[in-house]
């Protein structure tokens, strides 16, 4: 048996996140508008400001991204990318996602041939790039990736 892997780190993750797409997505799992309007407050109008020794910085309002630190940030970040799976089902992988972090892998019988390997691991390689590019390019960080390769032998 041989599995092809692909990892995929997701660049600045929390910090990317587009608020109008997060809260279309929320309301696609049919969140009711009392909790919706919560979501939509913790959200808005949160500043930064950047603190150097003594000095501080002029606060910005923030418009991309969820809170970092929070319980409600992590679960918003996978609400937004949950449905990165759905994007693949025309490819036979399996996709398991993890914070920031997504695995893409596909198992066939055992092959001595090393070069069919690889043509195999870029045909999966090749669609979900192109998916995360055209659907996810702000948190796609390409110098993250890696891919593996696992063979059992009897």
């Amino acid at each position: 048996m041989v599995t092809d892997e692909i990892y995929i780190n997701f660049q600045k993750a929390f910090d990317t996140v587009s608020h109008p797409k997060l809260i279309s997505k929320i309301k696609a799992y049919n969140i009711s508008d009392d909790q919706l309007e919560r979501i939509r407050c913790f959200l808005q109008n949160c500043t930064q400001q950047v603190k150097i020794k003594n000095t501080i910085s002029h606060s910005i309002l923030v418009t991309n991204g969820v809170p970092q630190g929070s319980v409600l940030g992590h679960t918003l970040f996978l609400l937004y990318i949950n449905d990165l799976v759905d994007c693949f089902d025309n490819i036979q992988c399996t996709v398991k996602l993890y914070a920031d972090d997504a695995k893409f892998y596909s198992s066939h019988s055992l092959c001595d041939d090393l070069d069919l390997v690889l043509v195999r691991l870029a045909a999966l390689a090749l669609p979900i790039t192109n998916v995360l590019l055209t659907d996810y390019p702000a948190i796609m960080y390409l110098h993250r990736c890696s891919n593996m390769l696992f063979r059992v032998f009897n």
